[in-house]
């Protein structure tokens, strides 16, 4: 990588020595805001994501409430640079690819012929302009925050001759590119170990960690065998659900599902706060195995069992399934893990929203093996699971370092710290 020859003051503190050549003015005399407005509302409807940029809203992952009309709706054309001013401080902008409509919460900008806007973008998701963004947000309370035109219009802006920043975008492009399919790969190995890691536990947990054992045919629905010398019963003979309910106000300390792990739903504050909802909820004890059974139509749900380490409260919604004397709940953690991962419980739901009731779990068959068996599993299990995580935690590290390279790759080459053509 090499330096420019000459460096200059750009006369902005935040931004500091940029290339002799380059200038400095602000974003309004780059840009100019588009205020086209449809007269039917027929033009394609669009939205943004900071996963997907700006894509038809029928594309989107999860489709927000349409408006019953989009006449008056924003005109946005190919090659517009379109701001969610709610979310603009977050980096949620991008060249628009589709003609369309979107929102009133939506800026549209066109640019003029002293900036490529693909540089301009590049420029924008740094950390020094997100921070610019962040600053310039203004409203009137949390969640009506906005970085309106004329803040984004004032704020400082450096380039170099357009002929430079095509050649930087091109080069930018080309680096980024690589380093994304680089993160592909990584991410597509994690999800590999996950699915392996996954199929090793509902293995162990249905047919044990003995390769050579006898089987058998079972009377369990989803589960064609098992060990010979394992038993199969139903859940009840297990488990009980009748939960306590706070309304004492006993416990006060919450907790919620989070990637199949219960969190502290409250960490700041007073619980007395929350003494009127708190009371309502689901007393839980250690050892409690949680199945958040709500909404089982919904795909996006995912990891849906927890185990709760310690005594607390949960929302009533949730199914508490409180092991009896004798029952080795970290092995019923598994399989129920297991159980979830092939949505056996989407089979189980009931009413329109598919909601699992502890009611109709407890009707389930699940296979039994001998307890001294089931710490054996567990064992195994655990081994198998450091294992993976450990390997899982060198990938998500190696991701970082390459996050972090392409981010200072973009911020130094589009500030001129170092030149690349």
């Amino acid at each position: 990588m090499r330096n420019y020859n000459e460096y200059k003051d750009s006369g902005v503190q935040w931004i500091g020595q940029i290339p002799g050549h380059w200038k400095t003015v602000r974003v309004k005399a780059l840009l100019s805001e588009r205020v086209d407005k449809s007269d039917t509302g027929l033009e394609e409807p669009l939205s943004m994501s900071q996963k997907y940029g700006i894509i038809p809203t029928k594309e989107m992952d999860v489709i927000p409430n349409m408006a019953s009309t989009f006449i008056g709706a924003k005109r946005v054309f190919k090659k517009d640079l379109v701001f969610n001013k709610l979310k603009a401080h977050l980096g949620v902008f991008a060249i628009s690819e589709y003609d369309g409509l979107v929102s009133p919460d939506y800026a549209v900008y066109t640019p003029n012929d002293r900036v490529y806007l693909p540089f301009m973008e590049y420029m924008f998701h740094t950390p020094l302009y997100i921070r610019e963004f962040t600053k310039r947000t203004t409203g009137v309370a949390a969640g009506f925050m906005r970085l309106y035109t004329d803040g984004l219009f004032a704020i400082p802006f450096v380039y170099p001759p357009i002929n430079e920043q095509h050649s930087i975008v091109s080069y930018l492009d080309d680096k980024c590119s690589k380093l994304d399919k680089m993160l592909e790969g990584k991410q597509k190995q994690i999800e590999l170990l996950a699915e392996l890691k996954q199929r090793i536990i509902a293995d162990a947990v249905t047919h044990g960690v003995n390769p050579d054992v006898k089987m058998r045919a079972t009377n369990i629905s989803w589960l064609s065998e098992i060990p010979k010398h394992w038993k199969e019963q139903r859940m009840a003979s297990l488990f009980t659900g009748e939960i306590d309910v706070n309304k004492n106000f006993e416990f006060k300390h919450a907790f919620k599902f989070n990637y199949g792990q219960l969190v502290p739903k409250n960490e700041i504050g007073d619980p007395e706060e929350y003494r009127s909802v708190y009371v309502k909820y689901s007393k839980i004890k250690a050892g409690d195995i949680l199945i958040n059974g709500l909404n089982l139509n919904y795909d996006f749900v995912s990891q849906r069992v927890a185990c709760a380490s310690s005594d607390g409260i949960i929302t009533s919604a949730y199914v508490v399934c409180r092991p009896r004397t004798g029952v080795n709940y970290d092995y019923y953690t598994y399989l129920f893990k297991s159980m979830d991962s092939m949505k056996l419980f989407h089979g189980m739901g009931t009413g329109i929203r598919l909601t699992l009731s502890f009611k109709e779990l407890k009707k389930q068959m699940i296979p039994i093996p001998p307890q001294s068996e089931q710490r054996a599993i567990v064992e195994f299990i655990k081994c198998k699971e450091a294992k993976f995580d450990s390997l899982t935690s060198k990938l998500q590290q190696e991701i970082e370092s390459i996050k972090e390279y392409k981010q200072r790759l973009i911020s130094d080459v589009v500030t001129g710290q170092i030149k690349v053509c």
